[in-house]
């Protein structure tokens, strides 16, 4: 075991070295002088990805494994800069009966990993929102814990700006029933 923490350290290390010089030359000429050192740390992060969803099968029923390409869509954004500064993974969960997923992000001093749903299909938000108007009492004492808070932060996701139609804006719980996205 201590081989594989001290292989994976000289591994991670090695990625955010190379992210930090992405970051720093975010640009096709240098990623092609680089590319071989990507391919590389790309290869070790593989393996890193696969050994977490080997573990993560242990406790759920996982589906797949999306490894996000670094590649960026620069075609509608402002920021032309063709890199992404991150390495990315996403679990996705069985379904039918299973949904949502967990994200892990690695980036020198952005990474975090998460888990929830995002972008639920319109059917599972529905349901989602109506267990919130029935009861939130069971999410909010999960992400009101504070052991909950120190490690994962405060439940994410976008929100539309009023009351999802046929639900009670001064509902209590309307935070939760606004939610698109949780996670």
């Amino acid at each position: 075991m201590e081989t594989s923490i001290t292989s994976l350290h000289k591994n991670m290390k090695k990625a955010f070295e190379f992210l930090t010089h992405l970051k720093e030359n975010n640009n096709r000429e240098w990623f092609a002088k680089h590319k071989s050192e990507y391919d590389v740390i790309v290869k070790e992060n593989k393996v890193f990805f696969n050994q977490i969803y080997t573990e993560l099968q242990e406790y759920d029923n996982l589906k797949g494994i999306h490894i996000f390409r670094i590649y960026k869509d620069v075609r509608f954004s402002k920021d032309q800069t063709p890199y992404k500064i991150n390495f990315g993974v996403g679990y996705s969960r069985s379904k039918p009966m299973l949904r949502g997923g967990y994200y892990i992000q690695l980036e020198p001093g952005n990474s975090f990993v998460g888990g929830g749903f995002w972008g639920p299909e319109a059917k599972d938000l529905l349901r989602i929102r109506k267990e919130f108007e029935i009861s939130s009492s069971e999410i909010d004492k999960i992400i009101s814990d504070k052991t909950f808070v120190k490690y994962f932060g405060e439940l994410q996701g976008d929100s539309v700006k009023t009351a999802p139609r046929g639900f009670d804006k001064s509902h209590p719980a309307i935070d939760l029933i606004r939610k698109n996205n949780f996670w």
